[in-house]
């Protein structure tokens, strides 16, 4: 049985044609979280549609996107994965959106208007918010070719616009600079800033180049800027907030404050929440989706999470009508209609659930020791496995590694087989060894099949030993 044996399973594949048919209102149980990266994995080589999987809000989403990154290129697969974390973690407060997560969210947006089904790993507050409508998106991504002609002068305003910081010289993700026909952008999407000549408002040339050292490093023939602010600028969308502002009469004059400094050139925070006022200009993030699966873990958590988190916007919300400042209501921030249609639908995946009014299909993961630096434990373990005729395999991450345990294994009788190809199924009682990365290892009784991580048998921390004082 190869390491791809959850697609050998009844109920594995019991799972991939019920959601081939739609059938997506299913309970999920047996999956345990050392688990879940290899299972998404190796559902999203199955599933072609977008999959939207919704964690608890105190879950890392870009440590899990790794994670399944890591293993789609273990098992040769090709699916975009990305994350759409929340802008911030009080729409209340005027602190800047991390980058990180501006270039995270315009990149899903991208994607999904680009037709593509990527693997979206996101949390309420990040999927609830409501975004530009597509319609809106063409003019907060600027699309440069070689050769294209294009002003000098109209791109330096776009990008003015679009939140990118003028500097000298670019040395950080949000800057650009210019020098004659020179312009140097550091794109949020890229590990490299781009510099672009131009000669009579055409595009004579584009290289990605190296921040310190100012050199080329290649020619690109495309390019691709995105926004930094999730709202279209212009005239149209200031006037279309008052008007609309002006039919709650609550807070104007303040707002009115405010859009004067957006239009002195000053940028507050939170106009990425007060933009949301022009109705007309934002949508749900389900407008960009087309039959998508959504996957709700720990359907419980979430929900506790998320009612506590909205009963505090609330009340701040409350005490800034108070004090006469424009704000919106989180109801009018966050699409809330979106997550009782998401509720109706979703796999819920849960370790104990008592839902009992949709279909269960349980799986049968589990956790496997680990043994942290206890290498006698470990063998031991090992040669256990061995007398049950378990299959076992321990994923390290490079081939010193993997020749250093082999080596180890075998000078403590165990039997050993080194593996290159992750389709391979063993056929004997050895223990194999393989080059590859994650996190935690898991089990699956049923199979008599064990996969061990590297940290679930070896620490990096300095083991302290206690001496007794000289005298």
């Amino acid at each position: 049985m190869s390491l791809e044996f959850i697609l050998g399973l009844p109920e594995f594949k019991s799972l991939v044609e019920k959601l081939k048919r739609g059938e997506d209102c299913l309970n999920l149980s047996g999956l345990i979280p050392e688990a879940r990266a290899y299972f998404y994995a190796l559902l999203a080589g199955q599933i072609d549609r977008p999959i939207v999987i919704i964690e608890p809000q105190t879950w890392p989403l870009e440590d899990i996107k790794r994670e399944i990154e890591k293993l789609l290129s273990f098992f040769a697969m090709k699916r975009e994965v990305e994350s759409l974390p929340p802008l911030s973690t009080d729409p209340y407060l005027e602190v800047p959106a991390p980058l990180d997560m501006v270039a995270s969210r315009m990149k899903v947006l991208y994607s999904l208007s680009q037709s593509r089904q990527p693997v979206i790993l996101t949390n309420l507050a990040g999927l609830l918010k409501r975004v530009p409508r597509p319609d809106d998106l063409a003019s907060l991504v600027i699309k440069l070719n070689h050769g294209q002609a294009y002003g000098r002068d109209l791109l330096l305003k776009q990008l003015a616009d679009y939140g990118y910081t003028q500097e000298d010289l670019v040395s950080s993700a949000g800057e650009y600079a210019f020098r004659g026909g020179i312009v140097d952008i550091f794109s949020v999407w890229s590990k490299n800033p781009f510099r672009l000549e131009f000669v009579e408002n055409q595009v004579a040339s584009i290289r990605e180049f190296d921040s310190s050292t100012q050199r080329s490093i290649s020619r690109l023939q495309s390019i691709i800027i995105p926004s930094l602010k999730e709202y279209p600028g212009g005239q149209e969308l200031k006037e279309e907030i008052k008007r609309e502002s002006r039919k709650k009469q609550t807070g104007l004059s303040d707002l009115l404050k405010k859009i004067k400094l957006w239009e002195d050139g000053e940028i507050l925070p939170s106009f990425d929440y007060y933009a949301l006022a022009a109705k007309d200009h934002f949508q749900p993030f389900s407008s960009y989706l087309s039959n998508p699966l959504f996957i709700l873990e720990e359907k419980d958590l979430v929900e506790r999470e998320w009612a506590e988190q909205f009963e505090d916007w609330e009340k701040t919300f409350d005490n800034l009508v108070k004090q006469r400042s424009f704000a919106l209501p989180p109801d009018g921030i966050f699409s809330l209609d979106f997550f009782e249609d998401i509720k109706n639908k979703a796999v819920y995946i849960q370790e104990f659930s008592e839902e009992v009014d949709r279909p269960v299909i349980h799986l049968g993961f589990q956790p496997v020791p680990r043994f942290d630096n206890r290498i006698p434990f470990f063998l031991q373990y090992l040669k256990k496995r061995q007398e049950e005729r378990d299959i076992c395999y321990i994923l390290l991450s490079n081939p010193g590694k993997k020749d250093r345990l082999a080596h180890l294994l075998r000078e403590n009788e165990v039997t050993v087989k080194m593996l290159s190809d992750v389709k391979e199924e063993p056929k004997g009682e050895e223990i194999n060894l393989i080059e590859g990365q994650l996190e935690r290892g898991f089990s699956y009784p049923r199979q008599k099949i064990y996969i061990f991580a590297e940290k679930d048998i070896f620490t990096e921390e300095k083991v302290l030993i206690s001496r007794p004082p000289r005298k």
